[in-house]
Formats: C-alpha cells, sequence, structure tokens
C-alpha cells in the first residue's frame, strides 16, 4: 500500500463527482460567461453524444468519467466536488 507523503501545502483533486465532458464545458463555458468574458457559445449549445456517435481510429471507453473510489479508499480522502476549485482556475486561465 503506498503512503501519502507528507506536504505542506494542500492538494486538490477536484473530480469527486465525476463529470462528463459535457457537464464541465457547460459549466467552463457558463462560468465565463458569467466573469463577463464574450463568448460565441452559450453552454446549451454543447450536447453530449454517445461514443458510438463520434468514431475515432483509437478505441474509446463507453464511460470515460473518473472513478476516484480506489483512491479515496487507499488515501482515507473526501474528495471535493470537481466545481468546488474552480473558480480559482477560471481566474487564472482568464486573468480575471
Amino acid at each position: 500500500m503506498v503512503k501519502p507523503a507528507s506536504r505542506s501545502v494542500p492538494i486538490t483533486v477536484s473530480l469527486a463527482a465525476r463529470p462528463t465532458g459535457g457537464d464541465y464545458a457547460r459549466f467552463v463555458i457558463g462560468a465565463a460567461i458569467k466573469a463577463g468574458k464574450p463568448l460565441k457559445v452559450k453552454p446549451d449549445a454543447i450536447k453530449p453524444i454517445a461514443t458510438a456517435d463520434y468514431p475515432t481510429p483509437a478505441k474509446r471507453p463507453a464511460n470515460s468519467r473518473l472513478d476516484t473510489r480506489k483512491f479515496r479508499e487507499t488515501f482515507g480522502l473526501e474528495l471535493p466536488h470537481w466545481q468546488a476549485g474552480f473558480g480559482h482556475i477560471l481566474q487564472q486561465v482568464l486573468g480575471a
């Protein structure tokens, strides 16, 4: 069993709720618009599609959301909801 190293800074892992790509994209676009950034696309323009509807040369799993159960159980952590740390990241990316 791997033990976590002691750290002097907090680690934020923000995939506890396992969003889909569409969930994440809609949230990012909505947050950017709320932050006053003009975008040509609106959150509701992002529509989910099945893996089979987007064929690629590489095989894609039908469900590629990250399952953090083993990580949480191994390290005894309860991860924050993925949206919890998003404001900080948005500020860095958008320079808000």
